[in-house]
């Protein structure tokens, strides 16, 4: 069956579906996606892991991922709902913070993707939650009401969306081959987006048990097909043989919108098996390789916004990301250094700190941050590599007491670094910086005037002595003067 008679029949399963007030919407469409982007297996890492018996992402250590469920109404919109289900939980992963209140907008998907066919129905939208992000529910809130005829155009998202969409998605491509230890492979690592055929008794099914496994009834003749259906795959259960899903047809519907599907119906050989189309189409999961949040950066000075840049980091589901700035920069011929740091949104604690070296400032970020990088104007900074004529000294001469001297230089290799203060005699004066670790940027130190004891040196001429173990090496002369 050809993709447009797949939409032709969803069309037809929405007007039967308003003429009988049916409210369970399907929308699945298999597509055939390039063959230079699907992938025949999941990763190594995926298939070397040892699978429990059982897992539901609703209780991993007692703690659940899985947002709330939702209802679609009428529309053809099951693959926006799946798709941002999976978002949403491996949001919650990848950010170790499961209690995020996370709501996606599957009206935006509805109403703005490109390719598909809103209410008419679609399949994983890869490109655009890569490329584009999506914004939250209160910014383009979704309408159970709407159907293939009445829904909100794209223009009717908030005047600032393009500010609340704070993560991004890129997903992998990969051919089931129609098995189910594939599927759980993935699944044990994030929740995944499944195409299935809905079949008849599936879409009528009303309110069941916690311990229901539905399985359709080889030899009921009326069991048919309804149409695609998309859900999330949140588990399995081997002893019991079934995998998990949330639906997206609310929570009066199967075991308060969950319901556990047994593996015989993924079986290829049993003739009532729910893979839709399998003759025409390959059935795909979209294993998450990337999550990426938004990072704004604002380097100010006073209340003044010198720079400012946005990114998307990505976030790692076993460990956070360090986002460093560099301590000097020039801007517009004015050279500034960074002081300190605050931050003026956050969704989640985390962790903030200055490392160890004292030459950049750093944050943990796994989550949606701005950052204000305060700073200072600064005329002590080295921007060409290490060398005798390359070591700024400011200000030179220096008044003992009442200056401290900014010794700047750069490096231009990683290494450790030793700074030494020598008298006109070569009598060390002060050892000031001893093998500190620094990386390849401009480097700013200070010097009181004290000497090793701890006692003002006496006005004249003096030499700092500048060695990295990588070789780079420079000597200037400074002068300490009484007022």
């Amino acid at each position: 069956m050809s993709q447009m008679k797949y939409i032709i029949a969803a069309v037809i399963l929405l007007m039967l579906a308003m003429v009988l007030g049916e409210s369970n919407g399907l929308g699945f469409i298999p597509q055939k996606f390039p063959d230079s982007l699907v992938n025949q297996e999941l990763p190594l890492l995926y298939r070397t892991v040892t699978l429990p018996d059982h897992f539901d992402w609703r209780s991993v250590g007692g703690v659940n991922y899985i947002t709330s469920v939702k209802n679609q109404g009428t529309c053809g919109s099951c693959w926006a709902f799946a798709a941002l289900a999976q978002f949403e939980s491996a949001v919650r992963i990848y950010s170790n913070y499961p209690l995020i209140p996370i709501d996606f907008s599957e009206q935006e998907l509805v109403s703005c993707h490109p390719d598909y066919y809103g209410c008419y129905g679609g399949n994983f939208p890869t490109d655009y939650l890569e490329q584009n992000g999506i914004v939250d529910e209160n910014c383009f809130p979704y309408d159970t009401l709407q159907n293939i005829y009445i829904y909100f155009p794209c223009d009717s998202i908030c005047d600032d969306a393009s500010y609340r969409k704070n993560y991004r998605l890129d997903v992998d491509i990969v051919n089931t081959h129609f098995n189910i230890q594939t599927i759980k492979e993935a699944i044990y690592v994030s929740p995944m987006f499944l195409g299935m055929d809905a079949l008849s008794s599936f879409a009528s099914l009303g309110t069941v048990s916690s311990d229901y496994i539905w399985l359709p009834d080889s030899t009921d003749s009326n069991e048919t097909s309804v149409g695609g259906h998309a859900l999330l795959c949140i588990g399995w259960d081997d002893s019991l043989q079934y995998l998990i899903f949330k639906n997206s047809w609310g929570t009066n519907w199967g075991d308060s919108g969950f319901i556990k599907i047994g593996y015989r119906a993924f079986d290829m050989n049993f003739s009532k098996n729910i893979w839709l189309s399998p003759n025409t189409y390959e059935t795909y999961i979209f294993p998450v390789n990337k999550i990426s949040a938004k990072l704004i950066e604002n380097w100010v000075i006073g209340e003044n916004i010198i720079k400012s840049e946005t990114s998307f980091v990505p976030i790692s589901v076993s460990d956070s990301t360090e986002i460093v700035s560099n301590r000097f920069f020039a801007s517009t011929g004015q050279w500034y250094m960074v002081q300190n740091w605050n931050y003026t949104k956050d969704l989640i604690d985390t962790i903030l700190f200055q490392n160890g070296d004292g030459n950049t400032l750093s944050v943990i970020y796994d989550s949606p941050m701005e950052i204000n990088w305060e700073c200072a104007e600064t005329t002590a900074v080295a921007t060409e590599c290490l060398s005798n004529e390359n070591i700024i000294a400011y200000p030179n001469p220096f008044i003992l007491g009442e200056d401290n001297i900014t010794i700047s230089f750069k490096l231009c290799q990683s290494g450790i670094v030793g700074v030494k203060i020598f008298d006109v005699g070569y009598n060390l004066v002060n050892d000031i910086v001893s093998g500190e670790n620094h990386q390849a940027e401009s480097v700013n130190i200070l010097w009181d005037g004290k000497d090793q004891r701890g006692k003002f040196v006496a006005p004249g001429v003096y030499f700092v002595v500048i060695e990295s173990t990588m070789g780079e090496h420079g000597v200037a002369k400074i002068v300490a003067r009484r007022k």
